[in-house]
């Protein structure tokens, strides 16, 4: 594998490119390179590890530097592992965490919402230390449909307004130093912080709430076909929903009710539970301004529902006329294995030490 990758990457090159930003042979390269000195170094520790741990069971002169190189090999593994991640800068003076007076600024805003950050910032931990929510995600690699939608992404437009993004922060060096609060610019962004010395943020007037009511729906299907319709400037992206299935309700299409006639209420938000209270005037959709993601379960007053996949990359839920509550649940099935094999594992492990231990009563 490591001679002669060729093959290899072929077989997963699907599989490695699908999750990732880029696509080029170059970018795949390194990722099974990485991947295979990742798979060297694990079976090395791995079998340094069974081999300390066999001489340790054999005792006597061989117990004590048994058990000095199983702590070596921990040691090197922990340290091998968090040695690009943990900083040794001391917190005031590292610039991933440093406080600035656009932080400060945001931070007084208490409403749900995004950022959009075009500025100079180390990257998209620094603004998710201060629980500041970006747009950019907080890991490396992120999953095809959402990766398609930020490329497809105009500032402009409707795209940015729809992931519920509030500010928008831009570097002065790009904006200029001379910009005055209150300033208009694209048509629907005010400035309204000018006093960072590097960064500028900017109000989006346009920007969706995290969950609101719509009583419109289009069907489309394609990508292209969806960006089309939601880059549109005569698509009210506050009043209609771009779903890919035909809604439970026929005629949804050219519902003359506005979203302001329904209500809905975020009552919890958490990473695994939302609750929403809706009062609809008509039959629609709760549009949630979250990803589309598997693992996601949506209740319908107490009853399990169907989660549509809205304007590309959010969740809708389809609501009859009346109240209802709402809840989005994080329930996949994978942690349920997991949690089962480790209970298992937990079982098995119990039962092997209560065995040996009556047996060695019995002897």
């Amino acid at each position: 594998a490591w001679f002669f990758p060729s093959p290899f990457i072929g077989l997963f090159k699907e599989t490695v490119n699908q999750y990732g930003r880029y696509s080029e042979t170059s970018t795949l390269m390194g990722k099974y390179q990485f991947a295979i000195s990742g798979f060297i170094l694990s079976g090395t520790i791995l079998g340094l590890s069974t081999a300390a741990i066999h001489l340790m069971g054999k005792g006597g002169r061989y117990l004590k530097p048994a058990q000095i190189a199983i702590v070596v090999i921990f040691l090197f593994d922990v340290w091998f592992l968090n040695y690009k991640f943990i900083s040794t800068v001391p917190w005031k003076d590292d610039p991933h965490i440093a406080l600035s007076p656009a932080i400060e600024y945001i931070k007084k805003d208490k409403d749900l919402f995004r950022i959009f950050p075009m500025d100079k910032t180390p990257n998209n931990k620094w603004w998710g230390y201060f629980k500041i929510e970006s747009i950019g995600g907080y890991v490396t690699v992120t999953d095809r449909f959402y990766q398609q939608y930020l490329e497809n992404l105009d500032i402009g437009g409707n795209l940015v307004d729809l992931l519920n993004v509030k500010y928008l922060v831009l570097s002065k060096d790009d904006l200029g130093s001379d910009v005055n609060v209150g300033s208009m610019i694209l048509g629907k962004y005010v400035v309204v912080f000018n006093e960072d010395p590097l960064s500028v943020v900017l109000l989006n007037t346009n920007f969706t709430p995290r969950v609101y009511p719509v009583h419109s729906a289009i069907i489309e299907k394609g990508a292209d076909r969806i960006f089309n319709v939601l880059a549109h400037p005569r698509f009210n992206h506050r009043e209609a929903v771009v779903i890919e299935e035909e809604p439970p309700q026929p005629g949804l299409s050219i519902s003359p009710v506005t979203s302001a006639a329904s209500k809905v209420v975020m009552t919890r938000y958490t990473n695994d539970n939302i609750n929403i209270k809706a009062e609809m005037s008509e039959n629609g959709f709760l549009v949630l301004s979250e990803k589309y993601y598997p693992g996601w379960k949506a209740y319908l007053d107490g009853k399990e529902t169907k989660i549509y996949k809205a304007n590309y990359v959010l969740r809708a839920v389809y609501l009859p006329k009346g109240p209802h509550n709402v809840e989005f649940v994080f329930d996949p099935w994978p942690i349920k294995v997991g949690v089962l094999v480790s209970l298992l594992t937990l079982l098995f492990l119990i039962g092997a030490v209560v065995w040996r231990v009556r047996k060695k009563n019995v002897i």
